[in-house]
Parts: structure tokens; sequence; C-alpha cells
């Protein structure tokens, strides 16, 4: 859609954050998945990067 801005979901997580979102859920899967998902919108939206 023309003019509309995208979204970086995800953007406060770090690698604290990452361990600490394992430690509390008891899911490690989820929270990589948090950790990768971030970083591959971040590639593509920000740095323009395309996905492979």
């Amino acid at each position: 859609m023309p003019g509309m801005m995208d979204t970086v979901l995800n953007l406060g997580i770090t690698c604290r954050s990452a361990q600490r979102l394992a430690q509390e859920t008891g899911n490690a899967a989820f929270a990589v998945d948090t950790w990768v998902r971030f970083w591959r919108m971040f590639a593509e939206i920000v740095l323009g990067l395309e996905a492979t």
C-alpha cells in the first residue's frame, strides 16, 4: 500500500532479554525464534536486504 510504513517487531529484544525470555517461558525455541524474527525483519526493512 503506497505511503504505508513498515514495522519492525520485537525491537527491544537483546541477547540478554532473549536469554531471560527463554528462562521465564521455559521455551528456548520460542526465545530463539523471537530473536531470529527480529534480525530478519531488521535486515529486510531497515537495511534493505532481500530474504534468501
